[in-house]
């Protein structure tokens, strides 16, 4: 019974060791299986003690600065948001207007009606964590950012950005792949009520080794005419967060490249040259990737130098999981 319960233990620990090293490898590095074979398909190969990428001579085709592409310059230069924003916004790159707040200067902030509608979030957050969007009266502005300034020392308020949420993918300064992240919603039945919803559609991601919707938006709900425990009518379909993220449930639908506009891709290449980034994740918000930024007020939310690559495996199904890789590689 004792060696039962000690391999059913050991198991467990295998399978809880093999997850986090999953989740570890979510981020573009040269250590990516899935970089690595396609490499090797093509007749390269990678060197991590001298972060280069090789023939299958040896001769170095591209040498990096680290097993993530980046640079140590780059890479606090990007986790540095209002520094990446003032950047990009220097160089008529259009980016949400910020301001910081600290416990220090947030009593300046007891009428922030002229921000509204804003978001709040952390300045060194990341995966939709503590990001508040759509926030537009004072009451609930007061209630957010002080629950934010008790966790963390610095938080940035933006304006409030419209449009459908892009992660951009530039690499070797060029876009690799696009995937749009649709907001999560519930479509009702009649029967069940929104948490019933919401857990059903929590399974389902889970069986599919997706990301749940960790982050609801009770008041995006009421403004629907429900609460949690509200039955839905069938048909009717509810937007359930604000919080657009992958790691927050958003579905993954890739965007051709053809779709595209010249401009934006070159908007996109811009700002990844502007951080210094040689591997980027770009957050973009538009109504229509096909039309120019300077048409229909595109905005780049974020530039991020460690780069989900889930997302873009995971798109439409997981139909097409290679192509990111295999872009990579042509552009050796």
């Amino acid at each position: 019974m004792i060696n039962k319960i000690s391999i059913l233990l050991l198991i467990l620990l295998l399978f809880i060791i093999l997850n986090i090293y999953l989740k570890v490898q979510e981020n573009m590095s040269m250590r990516s299986n899935y970089l690595n074979k396609k490499l090797n398909e093509n007749g390269y190969k990678t060197d991590l003690n001298n972060y280069t990428i090789l023939d299958k001579n040896n001769n170095i085709i591209k040498k990096y600065s680290s097993i993530y592409f980046n640079s140590n310059k780059s890479h606090y230069t990007a986790k540095n948001k209002p520094l990446t924003n003032q950047i990009l916004m220097n160089n008529n790159i259009p980016t949400p207007k910020h301001v910081i707040i600290t416990k220090l200067n947030k009593n300046s902030f007891q009428d922030a009606t002229q921000y509204f509608p804003c978001v709040l979030k952390p300045v060194d957050g990341m995966q939709g964590k503590d990001v508040y969007t759509h926030i537009d009266k004072q009451e609930e502005f007061d209630k957010i950012l002080n629950n934010l300034t008790n966790k963390y020392d610095k938080i940035m308020l933006e304006n409030l950005v419209s449009g459908n949420n892009f992660r951009i993918f530039v690499f070797n300064n060029q876009v690799m792949d696009v995937i749009e992240r649709e907001k999560p919603y519930i479509i009702g039945d009649g029967q069940k009520t929104v948490q019933e919803l919401i857990n059903d559609k929590n399974n389902i991601l889970i069986e599919k080794n997706l990301f749940e919707v960790k982050y609801l938006d009770e008041k995006l709900i009421k403004s629907y005419g429900y609460d949690l425990n509200s039955v839905v009518k069938n048909g009717n379909k509810v937007f359930i967060t604000n919080t657009v993220n992958f790691h927050n449930g958003a579905n993954a639908k890739r965007i051709p490249l053809s779709n595209i506009s010249k401009e934006n891709l070159e908007l996109f290449i811009k700002a990844h040259q502007l951080i210094g980034l040689e591997c980027s994740g770009v957050d973009y918000m538009s109504d229509d990737l096909s039309i120019s930024y300077y048409k229909n007020n595109g905005h780049i939310i974020e530039m991020n130098d460690m780069v989900d690559t889930k997302i873009h495996i995971d798109a439409d199904e997981k139909g097409n999981s290679d192509l990111l890789f295999n872009n990579i590689v042509k552009s050796f």
